[in-house]
């Protein structure tokens, strides 16, 4: 967010009392105008100090509260006292109540202006539902459970609120990396992730990225550790199907991806436990774009389809489709999907849509259209891209909300000491990506055709 004249001037005022100067990593982040800011810093980084001075701007609105949150009373402390040095030297405190243990709070009078900075833990439910703040620090946000952006997001909305987070990766599996990986990429809320490596803090580890002190971890690390801990970065889970995704790459907001006017088609993959729709795009360029969905679980076909009809796609679009050739068969007494489809339309008075098909004999044709193009590229921009929109939460029992979901969470089954190579992917969270393949496939081909079949050859070998 912008900051006014008066508020940089005062920034400056407060940072060289206390020979606060930011290095490169940091004005990056300071500078940026997200209004959302997530860091990653890693261990012994400055996040805490930088966290705190950047509140420094906040600090003149009228009558304004700041919230400095953590896991608990005790690690707010840290971020807050940064702050009370620093305005206490300034002769600018009118009040504070800082007790060894609990809530701890100060109220400044700058010329007039007050304005009131408190700790916040993330366990007191009701200490987080009380008077709206005007900025929200967090530190050591990734110690808190992943529900805490939401009320973040909640308590902010009032007063247009900043919120800049601070954190080391606890695991690469958490909420914090997650968030981290959907904000270095193009989202809806506008938030932005930064990286500030453990040897950014030149004060403490003057040699920077080879600083010995550094290179030691690094040489008894193994390097996924080391990159999480000391250079800010999550690492992909151990065996992802599609590792090519990258949200930064591959998400772009629907205006960017949607052409008026161009035919949109539906895709489905019919099963009961998830009953995906994709409405997707065929640019001119060969590139696809995923526009929607419908994640629909634990729903029929008949639940579905009046979903799909008042989505404003279908109104404009949608007479074409593709779908697992499973929806042609009948299962038992019961209608194929495809006549269920045909069924529900019509007593909806919509219009029809005509479905194609692909036979698969083998999962890994449609890995591997899916492959190709979100590894491909034409212009610079890959062949593959979604909407930022699109879902990418799991539920609690591991299950993906989404097609995005499922990207970041389609893996291969574990391997035993004793097993060959695995064959194919868990069968889990891939039915919007299948969907998707089939598409491919449908529009597209196969990636490479398999060589045919040959007889086998007989050989004879000396007695």
């Amino acid at each position: 967010m912008a900051l006014t004249e008066r508020q940089l001037n005062f920034r400056t005022l407060v940072w060289q009392s206390v020979n606060f100067e930011p290095y490169a990593e940091q004005w990056e982040i300071i500078n940026h105008p997200a209004r959302y800011k997530q860091i990653a810093g890693g261990v012994g980084a400055g996040k805490s100090l930088l966290l705190a001075y950047m509140g420094v701007s906040y600090s003149l609105i009228e009558n304004g509260l700041g919230w400095i949150v953590a896991p608990d009373y005790d690690q707010a402390t840290i971020c807050f006292d940064y702050l009370f040095q620093a305005f206490a030297d300034l002769g600018l405190v009118e009040d504070s109540s800082t007790p060894s243990r609990g809530p701890r709070s100060m109220r400044l009078n700058i010329l007039g202006l007050t304005f009131t900075w408190v700790t916040k833990s993330a366990m007191d439910e009701v200490a987080l539902a009380s008077r709206r703040p005007h900025v929200v620090l967090s530190d050591e946000t990734a110690q808190m459970p992943g529900t805490i952006l939401n009320k973040f997001r909640e308590r902010a909305a009032e007063n247009r609120a900043p919120v800049i987070m601070a954190g080391t990766f606890e695991t690469s599996l958490g909420w914090y990396a997650d968030n981290f990986e959907r904000w270095q990429g193009s989202n809806p809320e506008g938030g932005k992730s930064f990286s500030l490596p453990t040897w950014t803090n030149i004060k403490k580890y003057p040699g920077g990225r080879r600083d010995p002190e550094i290179l030691a971890n690094e040489r008894s690390m193994p390097p996924e550790l080391f990159q999480e801990r000391f250079g800010g970065v999550p690492c992909k889970p151990s065996g992802l199907v599609f590792k090519e995704f990258d949200r930064k790459t591959h998400c772009k907001p629907v205006a960017e991806l949607y052409e008026p006017g161009l035919e949109v088609e539906l895709l489905i993959d019919p099963a009961t436990h998830t009953y995906p729709a994709l409405f997707v795009q065929r640019h001119d360029d060969g590139t696809v774009a995923v526009l929607d969905e419908i994640y629909s679980k634990n729903v029929i076909g008949q639940q579905v389809i009046p979903k799909v009809v008042e989505h404003p796609y279908w109104k404009e679009s949608c007479s074409r489709g593709v779908m697992d050739i499973s929806g042609t068969r009948r299962q038992g007494a019961n209608k194929s999907q495809v006549e269920v489809w045909a069924d529900e339309l019509q007593k909806l008075k919509q219009h029809p849509i005509e479905w194609e098909y692909t036979r698969i004999f083998n999962a890994l044709d449609w890995y591997n259209a899916l492959h190709l193009r979100l590894w491909s590229e034409q212009d610079g921009k890959p062949l593959l891209l979604f909407a930022d929109h699109l879902r990418d939460d799991i539920s609690a029992d591991g299950s993906a909300n989404g097609i995005i979901g499922e990207l970041k969470t389609h893996r291969w089954p574990d391997r035993s000491e004793r097993a060959s190579l695995p064959g194919r992917p868990v069968k889990r969270n891939e039915d919007a990506l299948s969907a998707l393949g089939y598409y491919l496939l449908v529009r597209f081909g196969p990636v490479l055709e398999r060589a045919k079949r040959q007889k086998a050859m007989r050989r004879a070998y000396w007695g």
